[in-house]
């Protein structure tokens, strides 16, 4: 799910793993809300059965080091 954006064009996609505390509908949930704070992402999908997650950001407004912090 992307959040509200007109060109998405120069968005890159960050894949995560091994999200252990991602368990259910509640917790990706928790996890999107955290996202969205984070300045310069613009998106998350969530695969509860694998644990992971593509990100989708600004690579201009942040960096994948940012998000993982």
């Amino acid at each position: 799910m992307k959040w509200e954006m007109e060109d998405v064009s120069h968005l890159q996609t960050m894949e995560v793993e091994g999200l252990r505390s991602i368990k259910c509908y509640g917790s990706a949930m928790t996890f999107k809300s955290r996202l969205q704070e984070i300045e310069g992402v613009h998106g998350v999908q969530v695969y509860v059965k694998r644990h992971a997650a593509h990100i989708f950001y600004d690579p201009f407004t942040t960096t994948q080091e940012d998000i993982l912090k």
